[in-house]
């Protein structure tokens, strides 16, 4: 029967336990698991004094071993399932705590992770400010550098106005430079190929520039200094082409003669790459140069032919950008392209290669006189004009120098059409602008 207690009392006492851990989680600790576990030890005298009831023993009667088994099991089967289920809620709790210190250490790294994210974003956030600080200081830098270089670029543009009012007043017809170019006027002899011609007419702007050359130099250097200045500044090339648009519209022809002559001139050595660079002479119109005065006569259609050079030279620059395009795929043969140019379209022109440094052209033309073309030339002279011309702007206006008139293009013309083969060493180009 007492077993049969201590059986129902174990059975009550687990359930009162699991109940407790259910209610109160605080309350089951390894501490208190331990000091039951102990406290369970005063049932041992209790459990020996309830088996030994009205038990008598001497020393001379034999110990009884039966006895003693019967106790050993009665103490093993009380104590025994007490000192198990102790172990069980030890195990239990170990369990609990680490599944509880693993989630802390989940929730840990969780938040370990939500603040390295806003550490993150915060360093984005500063990254983004820096390279914004960065850009404003940058931009603020870009402002100051412009104006330090517009500053400099219209004192310089100021002092060059001065320089050109203090030329034109020095001489009676108050404008320096036309009179400076009608000192020039030079007829050459027209037997002379287009490079001998050209150096022909920078000798006869040396002589003429010898007695000019204090008021020119000056005008010269502060010319250049002032396209000097843009090309040394670090801004963009659209940028430095506004800057120069500016000075350009300010020179007038006969500037542009006199700077076009002594760009070949030794004291212009370090000029002319600028001019090249910017196409400073863009509006320097070909006829107006010493080497063509041959072809001025009286029936000779000034007009028409400025148009007709123009529209040349837009042509060339026109094909030769298409070909760059056109070699850089992988048709094959030559590349043509037809323009009509001069009044009223009167002239057809045909490009063909497949090379940069050599062309095909030809010229057609609807006239109804056989022997004149529309700018009052005889085809025979307008074939020779039309060589020169190409020479002059492939050539010498590219400042090119070890490439003579007969070896860089072949008249092969006939009844029908104008024909010229060019070959050049070199890529064939011709000047204009950047933008």
């Amino acid at each position: 029967m007492f077993f049969y207690l201590l059986i129902f009392f174990k059975h009550t006492s687990i359930i009162k336990l699991k109940n407790m851990i259910k209610k109160e989680k605080r309350l089951i600790t390894p501490e208190v698991v331990l000091k039951a576990s102990v406290a369970s030890l005063i049932f041992y005298p209790i459990i020996i004094f309830l088996f030994l009831w009205r038990e008598t023993f001497t020393i001379s009667e034999q110990v009884n071993h039966s006895k003693l088994g019967t106790l050993g099991d009665m103490l093993g089967g009380t104590l025994g399932p007490i000192w198990s289920l102790a172990g069980i809620i030890l195990f239990y709790i170990a369990l609990k705590e680490q599944r509880d210190d693993l989630k802390v250490n989940k929730d840990a790294l969780l938040k370990q992770g939500e603040a390295l994210k806003l550490q993150a974003d915060e360093f984005r956030l500063q990254r983004e400010e820096m390279g914004h600080a960065r850009k404003v200081s940058s931009e603020q830098a870009k402002t100051l550098q412009q104006q330090r270089i517009e500053s400099t670029y219209f004192s310089l543009l100021d002092l060059y106005h001065k320089i050109t009012v203090d030329l034109n007043n020095s001489i009676d017809g108050k404008n320096f430079f036309k009179e400076f170019k009608g000192s020039m006027d030079l007829v050459i002899d027209s037997d002379l190929c287009m490079k001998q011609k050209h150096q022909r007419a920078v000798e006869h702007y040396l002589s003429r520039f010898s007695s000019r050359k204090e008021e020119l130099s000056h005008y010269f250097r502060i010319v250049y200094r002032i396209i000097r200045i843009i090309e040394e500044s670090n801004i963009g090339v659209e940028e430095k082409f506004k800057y120069v648009k500016i000075i350009r519209s300010r020179l007038s022809q006969n500037e542009l003669f006199a700077i076009y002559y002594n760009s070949f001139t030794p004291d212009g050595i370090g000029f002319y790459k600028l001019v090249l660079s910017f196409n400073l002479l863009k509006h320097l119109t070909p006829l107006s140069k010493l080497e063509f005065r041959e072809y001025r006569t009286r029936s000779f259609k000034e007009d028409e032919a400025n148009i007709f050079v123009s529209e040349l030279r837009k042509s060339l620059a026109s094909y030769f950008n298409n070909l760059r395009c056109f070699l850089k795929t992988e048709f094959e043969g030559d590349y043509k392209e037809s323009f009509r140019v001069g009044i009223s379209n009167s002239f057809i022109i045909v490009y063909a290669t497949n090379d940069e440094n050599r062309l095909t052209m030809k010229i057609k033309f609807d006239s109804n006189e056989k022997s004149v073309v529309p700018i009052g030339l005889s085809k025979q002279l307008f074939s020779k004009f039309v060589k020169e011309l190409l020479y002059d702007q492939l050539i010498v206006s590219n400042y090119i120098n070890d490439l003579e008139f007969d070896d860089f293009v072949t008249d092969k013309s006939n009844d029908e059409s104008l024909i010229y083969d060019i070959n050049s060493d070199i890529k064939l180009n011709i000047t204009s602008d950047l933008t």
